[in-house]
């Protein structure tokens, strides 16, 4: 049985600050240290699986494995986080490899639980359920659900990344229910910075009221500038604020053309498409730290 060293939540209640692209890129830094700890004899064979929590479904888009994504039309035998959550499959048959070795992009351990649209409806769904579920008998499992049915990926891998959506709405809870830590993204700018405090308070208030298992571990400034002062004071801030409470701020992923370019260079990593750059670095110091 595999030890399960942290289950993290990669979430902001808004978008565009770079959740997708730092789920990613910190999954198949996890998933290099894993190989390289098994083959010099420091640690059994691990595993990483991200779970794409956005009806998007960017995550696969990132990876270079849209064509294995549910689609009604198109695609109606892909894989989506939807069909685990509403009992229809399991979660051995959810999951897809994010392999690409016949690509030139060997990720033998990195794996994806992708969402399509469907998990919007699957959610509704869930939400009228739920509602039905408390005036029966007063009690929601919402709260729950994804304990009730990702519960078991604790047995299978080492790390569990979640790219949560902008909006989680009522599935919020579940989220930080089954998280172990939350990573914030945030750019440095006024309105991500206002939205990023509301959604650390929101986060604090959960620890205080249900007793939520995820804890905030780090704010990672995105989209970084340091050439700008406001960004360099805005960074100085975060440092102060966020460090009272023992949240660390973690190396800041510096705005460039690579970040963009990487996965639209056939679904690459910024690891696999530009190793040495300072983004690139910055990544894996915090996949560094993560694995402490």
């Amino acid at each position: 049985m595999t030890v399960c060293r942290g289950i993290w939540a990669i979430a902001h209640n808004k978008g565009g600050v770079g959740k997708t692209t730092s789920t990613v890129n910190l999954a198949w830094y996890l998933a290099q240290r894993l190989r390289v700890e098994a083959e010099t004899g420091n640690g059994r064979p691990g595993a990483v699986l991200i779970v794409d929590l956005d009806p998007q479904g960017n995550s696969a888009d990132a990876l270079g494995l849209r064509d294995r994504v549910y689609h009604r039309k198109r695609n109606p035998n892909g894989r989506c986080l939807s069909f685990l959550l509403g009992g229809q499959r399991s979660l051995r048959d959810s999951i897809i490899s994010a392999d690409r070795a016949g690509d030139g992009l060997p990720r033998p351990n990195l794996y994806l639980l992708p969402a399509s649209r469907e998990l919007e409806m699957a959610t509704e769904a869930l939400i009228a359920q739920d509602a039905a579920a408390i005036r029966r008998t007063g009690k929601s499992a919402l709260a729950d659900i994804l304990n009730e049915r990702l519960g078991q990926v604790r047995d299978v891998f080492t790390y569990v990344l979640l790219d949560c959506p902008p909006k989680m709405d009522s599935l919020k809870t579940s989220v930080y229910n089954f998280a172990d830590a939350v990573i914030v993204p945030i750019v440095a700018e006024y309105l991500p910075t206002v939205g990023a405090a509301q959604h650390t308070e929101d986060l604090f208030e959960l620890h205080d009221t249900v007793q939520a298992r995820a804890r905030l571990r780090y704010i990672l400034p995105t989209r970084f500038d340091g050439r700008l002062s406001l960004a360099r004071s805005m960074l100085a801030n975060w440092q102060d604020t966020y460090g009272r409470e023992g949240v660390k701020v973690a190396v800041p992923i510096r705005e460039a053309v690579a970040v963009a370019e990487a996965p639209g260079m056939n679904g690459k990593t910024l690891g696999e498409y530009a190793p040495n750059h300072a983004a690139a670095l910055a990544y894996q110091w915090l996949a560094r730290e993560m694995a402490r």
